[in-house]
């Protein structure tokens, strides 16, 4: 997460406000409650958590320009926009407040998967680390041709694969007229969650052996990750807006990950379960307490 921020926000966002690095993970342990029309005192924690982001984003937007140069392009160009429409700096913290949340949200949760998938999958890593070589040519350090790992099918497959299996993306709708679908009636003014994860889980609409993690099945069928019973971003107007940022960050902090270090599991830690008892909006977090130790060496040469 501190990476992360720094990179798209700048330093001085952690030095001004520190204490978002506590607040957002409270507000992404509890964001599926902001869904839901449901009175404060019952999903208080997460709206509380939430605002208190916007308030510190808003004190980070409060700095003039100047003091916040080591900032992301795009991310200026939104407030420049934004100013020049006269709006101030705490509407525009709660906007780039989904900037933020897509970022640290679902991006963190999947590295975790995608680490524990490569260091538990039998020749994974070695495998991964063969396949995305090239695009580290000017040495293990530099950071690595993304175009090429647009093309690497292990490494992209891993990446899909890994958010079938433990995606938890759900779509939201409110029904505007009585409708009936298979025989349910739906009443006007009802709200309906999709969740896209049992489309993912199903052997007979998705894929067979469902419940287990086989990045060949992408490397066989390209297409299913384009597929219409794929949707680990959801769907329509809920369609995640951090998509695009993670098909850029998760591939190539996996291959950067591979190239750099050996990794492996101490001692006889089973794969950590998912905790399904919380609702999620994105990625499903781990159990706490089966999250297993990892030993990491830095890789020499290149």
């Amino acid at each position: 997460m501190t990476a992360s921020t720094n990179t798209f926000f700048g330093k001085v966002l952690l030095q001004r406000v520190p204490e978002i690095l506590v607040t957002f993970p409270i507000f992404e342990h509890h964001s599926w409650e902001i869904v839901f029309p449901l009175p404060d005192f019952l999903v208080s924690t997460g709206r509380k958590a939430k605002g208190a982001v916007i308030d510190d984003l808003a004190s980070y937007f409060d700095l003039p320009q100047v003091e916040r140069r080591d900032v992301a392009a795009f991310v200026l160009r939104g407030e420049d926009v934004m100013r020049e429409n006269g709006i101030g700096s705490r509407d525009i913290a709660a906007l780039q407040f989904k900037i933020f949340w897509g970022i640290n949200g679902m991006t963190s949760i999947l590295a975790f998967w995608l680490l524990a998938r490569t260091v538990y999958t039998p020749n994974l890593l070695e495998e991964l680390r063969a396949e995305v070589a090239p695009a580290f040519e000017n040495g293990i350090d530099t950071g690595p041709d993304m175009e090429y790992l647009k093309t690497c099918p292990k490494l992209n497959a891993t990446f899909y694969e890994t958010l079938r299996v433990h995606g938890g993306a759900s779509g939201f709708r409110r029904v505007v007229s009585d409708t009936t679908i298979a025989g349910y009636n739906f009443k006007t003014g009802s709200d309906v969650i999709m969740p896209y994860r049992q489309l993912h889980i199903d052997k007979e609409i998705c894929v067979p052996a469902a419940e287990t993690f086989d990045i060949n099945r992408f490397i066989d069928n390209p297409k299913l990750a384009t597929g219409k019973t794929f949707k680990p971003f959801g769907g329509g107007p809920a369609l995640c807006y951090g998509r695009f940022l993670v098909r850029q960050m998760a591939p190539c902090f996996l291959a950067t990950l591979v190239t750099r270090y050996d990794m492996e599991v101490v001692g006889d830690c089973p794969f950590p379960e998912m905790d399904h008892k919380v609702p999620q909006v994105g990625v499903i977090v781990p159990i706490m307490d089966q999250i297993p130790k990892i030993r990491v060496r830095q890789v020499t040469g290149g």
